[in-house]
């Protein structure tokens, strides 16, 4: 039974594999169509692309065209029907064009990167390209070249700062190494003339140069510099001096036959003649410093702190008597000179110091001396008569420097009553407040009014900053307020600041904070006013209307716009004559403070107004008649 029901089961599980062989044979079937149709679709895909690439080459469709425009020019073509359904092609044809804009933009961008590497070559290697050339000079030069014309004219102001800067820096190098390069070979020459001695003069020296071969085939060492040539000689024919050591002189004479033939003699050896020379040498340092005393004298030439070695030895030297003078002792003779000259110097800026202190001092006491007393609130020229006679008065020799100090002591004055009203209460009152409190006190409740306190004072900065950009926009009014009045107003709102804050970079987010209150209250008096500037849609409007219309009407100066970046998000506000600068110089110390930034965050406070989303823009004055404020819009609000 058992052997007939494992029959039975082989019977049934023989025929398996075969069904499973063909099910996957039909499957391989399917999946092999499959692919043949993804093929196929690929290469009517490829097929159309070529279609647009080529109608695309010829001019007769572009990367901004619509899809009713592109079929007019490109449906005649057989490749046009490889593909039957519409949606299909108008697929392929969206996805071609944003493909095709990508690269006119990487296109685009690599021309004006190669345009401006081709302009910076092609200056640096001009023969005309010579170190001081000005722009001005430069456009009027190369204005008519094409590599000149390829690129914008911002990028080719900075493109010939940096090739004039290379120019300049080669041509000091080139000169560096000529210069060198002489000064060496000259020395070479003149160690090999065994004509020229310690008594050779210059006169001498350049007759028997000229008549050297070496020399005269050198036209490069013919056009030295002649001081450098002088300065060569002299340290050649006075090479040894009272400040030589044998160890610098040994290597130079040692190679010398008439040292080895010193050798080779009883007596002094080399050394000894060495020791001898140098020891008379120093002994003649009181004899020289005399001579060159005299010379000085009798020139009526004064050693000062910045008088060089040169000039120096050059006032030695035209006297017959200094051509004697050793040339160590006149360096050690200058040394001296010059520290007598510092020390001189510095004794005279403390006596000057001292004297402007005891003046100021006996000022104050005049002023404190006054009935009645001179407070914070009183004129200087309520003053002036009375103290006129005064020997305070009198010893101080400028009229700005009296003022300066009567200011000093007001302003003193000022701060003293401060101090004690305010301060001293504030002390009062904390010290009370300390009384109070329980000397069990945790730290978590000391750093909790801790914070309270910081928060206040805060707040109080800000209120101030507030108040401050009230006051500023009430007293001026930018359409009846002079040019000159309002770049004082502001620059005494500035000045102000930085004696607050005394970081540029924390008053230039103050000054924008002020901007922008004003510019969101300035933006309903705008439309009030132009009624007819109509609603913006996008940037490049926004960009018009600030240049042609808010500005001239506000700033009454022009402006424009340039550098189109970020899909036309990112632009350029350059503001010719800026009128806050018009009377203000800012010095080079406050480098980092944007002086002008309240004017970009006034446009930024009324764009918001207006709904136009802005961050805190960047502002850059490239002259101190020119502004460029940089805008990036992140949306529409």
């Amino acid at each position: 039974m058992e052997k007939a029901m494992k029959a039975t089961l082989a019977s049934m599980t023989v025929p398996l594999p075969a069904e499973t062989k063909v099910e996957t044979t039909e499957q391989i079937v399917e999946v092999q169509a499959e692919d043949n149709e993804q093929d196929l679709k690929k290469r009517q895909a490829e097929r159309f692309r070529d279609l647009l690439r080529d109608k695309y080459n010829e001019g007769k469709i572009s990367s901004t065209c619509n899809w009713e425009h592109a079929v007019k020019h490109i449906q005649s073509d057989p490749r046009f029907r490889i593909l039957t359904k519409v949606s299909e092609k108008k697929q392929l044809f969206n996805a071609w064009k944003v493909q095709r804009q990508k690269e006119e933009r990487d296109e685009k961008r690599l021309a004006i990167k190669k345009a401006k590497e081709d302009l910076e070559k092609w200056l640096q290697d001009h023969p005309k390209m010579k170190p001081g050339l000005k722009y001005m000079r430069a456009r009027e030069i190369f204005g008519k070249e094409a590599v000149w014309q390829a690129v914008h004219e911002d990028d080719r102001q900075d493109i010939f700062r940096e090739a004039l800067s290379y120019v300049t820096k080669r041509d000091a190098d080139l000169n560096r190494e000529t210069r060198k390069r002489n000064i060496k070979a000259l020395a070479e020459i003149l160690e090999s003339m065994d004509q020229i001695t310690y008594k050779t003069t210059w006169a001498q020296a350049q007759r028997l140069l000229i008549e050297n071969p070496q020399f005269a085939d050198d036209t490069t060492l013919q056009s030295m510099d002649k001081e450098d040539a002088l300065i060569v000689f002299e340290e050649h024919i006075r090479e040894l001096t009272s400040m030589s050591l044998w160890s610098s002189l040994y290597p130079v004479i040692s190679s010398d036959p008439r040292f080895d033939a010193m050798l080779t003699q009883d007596g002094s050896t080399p050394l000894d003649l060495f020791k001898f020379y140098v020891e008379e040498l120093k002994e003649q340092y009181g004899q020289d410093r005399r001579v060159i005393k005299d010379i000085l004298s009798d020139q009526k030439k004064v050693v000062q702190v910045d008088t060089t070695f040169e000039e120096f030895s050059k006032w030695v030297t035209s006297a017959e008597k200094g051509l004697v003078v050793d040339y160590g002792n006149m360096k050690l003779c200058y040394n001296s000179l010059v520290e007598k000259a510092e020390s001189k110097e510095r004794e005279a800026e403390r006596e000057e110091a001292r004297k402007k202190r005891r003046q100021e001092s006996e000022f104050r006491h005049l002023l404190r001396a006054q009935q009645p007393m001179v407070d914070a609130d009183t004129e200087w020229t309520a003053v002036r008569g009375k103290i006129e006679k005064e020997k305070a008065f009198i010893v101080i020799d400028s009229e700005e420097i009296r003022l300066k100090y009567f200011e000093d002591y007001k302003r003193s004055l000022s701060e003293a009553c401060s101090h004690h009203h305010s301060v001293s209460k504030k002390k009062k009152k904390d010290k009370k407040k300390r009384g109070k409190r329980s000397d069990k006190e945790s730290d978590s409740e000391s750093e909790t009014r801790e914070k309270k306190k910081r928060k206040k004072r805060m707040k109080e900065e800000k209120d101030s900053d507030d108040e401050k950009g009230r006051l500023f926009s009430n007293r001026c009014n930018f359409l009846e307020m002079s040019s000159e009045l309002f770049s004082l107003t502001y620059g005494a709102l500035v000045t102000e600041m930085l004696q607050d804050y005394e970081d540029p970079k924390q008053v230039n987010i103050r000054l924008d904070k002020i901007g922008f209150n004003m510019g969101t209250r300035l933006a309903d008096d705008f439309l009030a006013k132009n009624a007819h500037v109509p609603k913006c849609t996008d940037c490049r409007q926004i960009a018009d209307v600030l240049s042609k219309n808010a500005i001239p009407a506000y700033l009454g100066v022009p402006a424009t716009v340039s550098n189109w970046s970020s899909g036309d998000r990112e632009f350029s506000l350059i503001i010719e004559n800026n009128p806050l600068t018009e009377l203000v110089e800012v010095p080079s110390s406050l480098s980092a403070l944007n002086y002008s930034q309240v004017l970009a965050g006034a446009i930024r406070g009324g764009l918001e107004a207006l709904h136009f989303k802005v961050p805190f823009s960047i502002l850059i004055v490239v002259h101190s008649d020119l502004l460029r404020i940089f805008w990036y819009f992140v949306k529409t609000l």
